[in-house]
């Protein structure tokens, strides 16, 4: 098996944890089950409703601006 080949597994495999997890970020119930009961999308409302999330993305921000001004 070739060096390229064994590299795309091995994104793949991690690449599909990341694709199952944001799928089942639709699922309505607060536990998470496969397949999923159904669509919604109550858990980014709650998400963006919360306070502490929006500290953070804006510390997160300020950091990164700050961060890219050094680096030029």
């Amino acid at each position: 098996m070739r060096c390229v080949d064994v590299n795309v597994l091995v994104y793949a495999f991690i690449h599909s944890a990341v694709v199952f997890v944001m799928l089942l970020s639709f699922s309505p119930s607060a536990i998470l089950r496969f397949p999923p009961e159904g669509v919604s999308l109550v858990w980014y409302r709650k998400m963006l409703a919360y306070g502490p999330f929006w500290d953070s993305m804006g510390l997160s921000l300020v950091i990164a601006a700050g961060a890219s001004l050094v680096a030029m």
